[in-house]
């Protein structure tokens, strides 16, 4: 279990009762590859919150890993995400791929009673790039299993990381979560600042500890004080500037997966026009030697 003393003295210490009627908040997760223990971390917090009555989650948005996290919290499996790092950091290591990570997912879905993904409908919203219409998709309802199982795949699929392939089934990790615009409360966990960044392909820690601790402490600051946090704000309170920021963040993925799209259309293309290509490159070459070999005056 993840659960802290740490986690269970922040929770006692707050020095508000739980309200008659407990808050309804809305949370999108952030990509941001291996730095998952960040959102674990806050994810905890929120869930001893909701056990004591203080708030209730009502849907989860994410993308990568926020997908996966946000899935392990309606499930309740938290610690399945620091299990997933742990056994498979070495393979990260040496491989350079997260086939383990998810093989490990995969197994833990399929062992799952056939209804398990019906807790997920209208409440985990999984979003992913299809590179064939050229745009994110964001996806709440499943109809299986393996439905869920492969969403959360083309989510957290990374170009040439997973198993060396561009990406799978024509679809790949959007970078990006989409945003709820509620009247209630949203939570954001970001994931995407200066110095988290550095460490989202980070794996020197064998566990997630050290992320999971930071992520608990920023979330008890930012709900005892109400004030943003380097991980925490409600988009209900964004500023111009956050949203101009986010909005920003969103273009320069959309044209980093939409040249992705394009690459791999052309390679679709070569692959089919193989001969053809070939040909007219030999033929190139041959002129080239007859004109300026054989041909050459001396």
């Amino acid at each position: 279990m993840l659960k802290t003393k740490l986690l269970d003295e922040l929770i006692n210490n707050i020095d508000i009762a739980p309200p008659t009627q407990p808050e309804l908040i809305d949370i999108v997760l952030d990509s941001g590859a291996v730095n998952g223990g960040y959102l674990i971390g806050c994810l905890l917090y929120l869930k001893e919150l909701e056990k004591k009555g203080y708030i209730k989650i009502r849907k989860i948005s994410g993308s990568s890993i926020g997908a996966v996290c946000g899935f392990t919290y309606i499930c309740d499996t938290l610690e399945l995400y620091d299990d997933i790092y742990s056994n498979s950091r070495n393979d990260i290591i040496c491989n350079l791929n997260l086939k383990k990570c998810s093989k490990m997912l995969k197994t833990f879905i399929y062992n799952q009673s056939n209804d398990f993904y019906t807790k997920f409908n209208n409440r985990l919203y999984i979003a992913y790039y299809d590179i064939n219409q050229k745009c994110d998709i964001c996806t709440y309802n499943y109809s299986s299993n393996k439905d869920l199982y492969l969403k959360l795949r083309y989510s957290t699929f990374l170009p040439l990381l997973i198993n060396g392939n561009l990406s799978m089934n024509n679809k790949c990790d959007s970078c990006i979560p989409k945003p709820f615009y509620e009247d209630n409360k949203v939570l954001f966990i970001n994931l995407t600042t200066y110095k988290k960044l550095f460490t989202a392909i980070n794996v020197s820690s064998k566990n997630s500890m050290y992320k999971i601790l930071h992520g608990i402490i920023d979330i008890h600051q930012f709900y005892t004080t109400g004030d943003k946090t380097e991980l925490c704000s409600y988009i209900n309170n964004w500023s111009f500037y956050d949203h101009i920021l986010f909005r920003l963040r969103f273009i320069i993925t959309f044209i980093l997966k939409y040249t992705l799209a394009l690459f791999i259309d052309l390679q679709k293309h070569y692959n089919d026009n193989n001969d053809k290509y070939k040909s007219i490159i030999i033929n190139y070459m041959a002129n080239l030697f007859r004109n300026y070999v054989l041909l050459v005056q001396i």
